[in-house]
């Protein structure tokens, strides 16, 4: 069954979570090392206002005693290759933010291997930041001599770098395990200059252009044959010649000498190369706001060419879900991996909005109240994962985005958005916020505190999320907290619920629109929808 697995993918791929030898395809995109730090961009209805952004992940690594650890364990492999490439590196860099970078690369890149088939394919989208030591990983994991292309991904439009050339450019390590592997060959659109140079001649309204049959200039010779009162070499055999007369696709020059007839309509386009500047960075509805996004056209072009329908396609950083995407879109079973769930809940919502009946297994997403403690819990000992807890509260509840202050945040945990009504100049959006309450002593107070921040954060409404059940003393409290008005229908003004209440499918009655939520251009309708949950 498709998965969408919440954790560190290293500690699932040593797992049976994906059996060895199990995997089709395995598309990765996992940290450059750029030393960045990457937000996901909400998009806000609010024009007089700007985005609002929360961190996603941070690009930057450095050696610690985790590394070290990591390095021991390459050691202690049966196969020391791998171990030595390593060592070498260490060598020169020394125990460097590359390196730390590198070690972890390098036993994910190990395990992926296990996990494909004898006959699959794998492809690392990296950048010219670590794309030659990374080659030199794949070529000592999976074999230099299965090395197909590092193919050159144009991502955006030419622009000014400081002191350097243009840096827009992504690189794509594509290697299979074996020479059995899936092979679809892909082509390009030809162009019009194209056509209009070289299709030049017209039988019956069909375009076609010459293609030589003379075979004089080859090397490896030709057949000796009279055709058409010439006796000459040609480049096929006596009886090919004949059925190409029969099916009219012979044009004879001035002189005789036969050329075959290579019609428009019956080509399929230019073979694809390994520079492709034909794939545009993601905009319009497909952006997510997420860093790093792929545009989808990326990953169906990958898809399409190294794998059929039904197979498998392993994407273990998964991030906003491209990949998960365009496989559940071509007809393939798809698992992804992501160790946040800022990750995860989006995904789990771009896949519902794009397709409404898809089926998949939540592993290690909290699917129960229990699981949903132990989540708290591991969030709250984890400093650098504080806030995965609140993150996937938020994605149970269509439309809430994460609020991106970290800290002080004034009340408020998530944001969302509802259409109070319309006027002349379209919709009037008004924003609601959500608090999200995690420990055990609530009280009625939280509800008088989650009014306050209404009031403080401009807002009309408020939905206070408790891990344990709210108190009766709650639910009257924010009754008397007064309506709002959205599209004619009277509701609730400030709402308490419970994580197992939204882990069983009940909702808040609050009209949430998912309007700057979707993923894909085919239901840009639902874009403009009221989405009130029942």
């Amino acid at each position: 069954m498709n998965q969408l697995i919440f954790g560190d993918n290293l500690n699932i791929l040593k797992s049976k979570i994906i059996n060895d030898e199990s995997v089709d395809l395995i598309y990765l995109d996992p940290p450059f090392n750029s030393k960045k730090v990457y937000n996901i961009l909400y998009k806000t209805p609010d024009k007089d206002k700007e985005n609002s952004q929360v961190e996603a992940f941070l690009d930057t690594w450095s050696w610690g005693d985790d590394d070290e650890k990591v390095f021991e364990e390459l050691g202690n492999l049966e196969d020391k290759n791998l171990y030595t490439c390593l060592r070498s590196f260490r060598d020169i860099m020394g125990e460097s933010d590359m390196m730390a970078y590198l070690t972890n690369m390098s036993i994910r890149i190990y395990f992926l291997n296990k996990k494909l088939k004898k006959d699959g394919s794998i492809y690392l989208h990296c950048d010219p930041t670590a794309s030659h030591y990374l080659k030199m990983i794949m070529d000592t994991v999976i074999g230099n001599k299965n090395f197909r292309n590092e193919i050159i991904w144009e991502r955006s439009h030419p622009h000014n770098d400081a002191k350097r050339y243009g840096n827009n450019t992504d690189r794509i390590l594509f290697y299979t395990k074996s020479n059995k592997s899936t092979w679809n060959k892909q082509f390009t659109p030809l162009s019009d200059d194209y056509i209009k140079s070289h299709y030049t001649h017209v039988d019956d309204g069909r375009k076609y252009r010459l293609g030589p049959l003379d075979a004089k200039s080859l090397s490896g010779g030709g057949y000796e044959y009279e055709w058409n009162n010439r006796y000459h070499l040609w480049r096929v055999p006596k009886k090919v010649m004949e059925k190409l007369h029969k099916e009219n696709k012979l044009h004879y020059t001035s002189k005789g000498l036969a050329n075959r007839k290579l019609f428009l309509d019956e080509r399929e386009g230019i073979p694809l190369q390994s520079l492709w500047k034909d794939i545009h960075f993601v905009q319009g509805s497909e952006d997510l706001g997420y860093p790093t996004q792929k545009p989808i056209k990326l990953l169906e072009r990958i898809i399409n060419a190294s794998s059929k329908e039904n197979d498998v396609v392993l994407d273990p950083f998964c991030g906003c879900g491209t990949t998960i995407h365009a496989a559940e879109k071509l007809k393939r079973k798809w698992i992804g991996i992501d160790i946040t769930h800022l990750a995860t809940g989006l995904v789990k919502k771009r896949l519902l909005n794009s397709f409404p009946k898809v089926k998949f297994k939540s592993n290690g997403i909290p699917t129960n109240l229990s699981s949903a403690i132990k989540l708290r819990d591991f969030s709250e000992k984890n400093p650098k994962l504080y806030y995965e807890f609140q993150y996937w509260a938020n994605s149970l509840i269509p439309g809430v985005r994460n609020n991106p202050v970290k800290g002080s945040d004034n009340g408020v945990d998530g944001t969302y958005w509802i259409i109070e009504g319309k006027d002349s100049k379209g919709y009037i959006y008004k924003k609601g916020i959500v608090s999200i309450k995690s420990g055990k002593n609530i009280s009625v107070t939280m509800v008088d505190e989650l009014y306050g921040a209404i009031k403080k954060n401009n807002a009309n409404s408020g939905i206070l999320v408790t891990l344990e059940k709210p108190k009766s003393t709650m639910i009257q409290a924010a009754t008397k907290m007064g309506l709002l008005k959205a599209l004619g229908k009277n509701y609730q003004k400030v709402q308490c619920i419970s994580i197992e209440e939204l882990l069983n499918g009940v909702m808040p009655k609050i009209p949430i629109t998912l309007a700057f939520e979707t993923a894909d251009t085919s239901i840009s309708e639902l874009q403009q929808n009221l989405f009130e949950i029942n």
